[in-house]
């Protein structure tokens, strides 16, 4: 719940237990749930950690570096506080 529109382009580290994970096949979706909320973090296919978190059971603890970015106007969540910013995964996870 601290992240939000004023941290894009920061690279962060979260860490966080899996609350929920949408795959769209070249796109994997997961909602990291920590003692601040949630914040949707997303993995393309092309990333390392991919395969590893299609895997990867629900209420797993990860640990993420990765970049703040807009979500698309259409995809904006207004139920969560960081409802209109996600993290793109940029490197590896470690569970």
């Amino acid at each position: 719940g601290e992240l939000n529109i004023s941290n894009k382009g920061q690279k962060i580290i979260l860490s966080g237990w899996i609350n929920k994970k949408r795959d769209h096949g070249n796109l994997l979706f997961l909602d990291l749930r920590d003692n601040f909320g949630i914040t949707q973090c997303i993995i393309d296919k092309e990333n390392s950690s991919f395969r590893e978190l299609e895997k990867i059971q629900l209420e797993t603890v990860i640990k993420i570096d990765g970049q703040v970015i807009n979500r698309s106007k259409e995809t904006i969540n207004k139920d969560i506080l960081t409802g209109e910013i996600e993290v793109s995964i940029e490197t590896d996870c470690i569970p």
